[in-house]
């Protein structure tokens, strides 16, 4: 961040349930992400009406 503070990447709205360092990885076999090219696991937090 403190290379380009004004990226837009630390402008962006977040949901206040996403804000934080939680990190759960669910139920896989490898502890760690899956990396900046997988598409976002599903949060039902978000999909809700």
């Amino acid at each position: 961040m403190a290379i380009y503070p004004s990226h837009s990447l630390w402008q962006r709205e977040r949901s206040e349930h996403h804000s934080g360092a939680q990190r759960q990885y669910g139920d896989h076999s490898l502890p760690f992400p899956r990396g900046p090219s997988a598409s976002p696991v599903f949060c039902a937090l978000c999909n809700r009406s």
